[in-house]
């Protein structure tokens, strides 16, 4: 669960890309966005409006309702939506579990072989466009921490991501995160 904030100075508005230049859906997006207060989160929920037929997301820390939210509408529109999270991280989230009641497709990991975490933060929109960078899908992210998101629309880029993103995928496990350690299945 979020922290509550600490006391900061005041670092104004984060920097902005001047000439947006990455094509998805008829607009061009930036390709880059900061946080704190850059509209990180704004800019995922609106491409996940625009898609058509997938989204995969492969994400350590996720308690953005809001987000969540954005991909309980997606799945509700007939796109394919996959997350991938991290177990230990999930097991507090409210957001996951609105994933999970809402029939998204869920699969959770512990890094490689089990040892470690999923600290990916990465969303593949259609295959057409990818947003990756610092920015896990939280309140701090979006208000309070140092943030990064890159979008880009490279095909290469792209490829390296989708195939990091099955192979995360596929070693991942559906299990549902319990309280005090405990899993089970679904």
């Amino acid at each position: 669960v979020d922290a509550a904030p600490a006391p900061s100075a005041d670092f104004g508005t984060p920097p902005s890309d001047p000439a947006p230049s990455v094509p998805f859906k008829g607009r061009t997006w930036p390709r880059v966005a900061f946080s704190p207060e850059g509209g990180v989160e704004a800019r995922l929920i609106e491409a996940l409006s625009a898609c058509d037929w997938s989204v995969d997301v492969a994400i350590f820390s996720f308690y953005s309702q809001a987000v969540a939210d954005a991909l309980i509408a997606a799945k509700g529109r007939g796109i394919a939506v996959r997350v991938a999270a991290d177990i230990s991280q999930s097991r507090r989230s409210p957001a996951i579990k609105s994933l999970r009641a809402a029939g998204v497709s869920l699969r959770f990991s512990a890094g490689r072989d089990g040892v470690g975490v999923l600290h990916h933060k990465l969303m593949i929109f259609d295959g057409e466009m990818l947003a990756t960078g610092s920015f896990n899908f939280s309140q701090n992210a979006e208000k309070f921490n140092f943030e990064n998101q890159f979008f880009t629309a490279e095909s290469g880029d792209l490829a390296a991501y989708q195939e990091e993103f099955e192979a995360v995928w596929a070693q991942a496990r559906e299990t549902v995160p319990e309280a005090h350690g405990q899993e089970r299945l679904p």
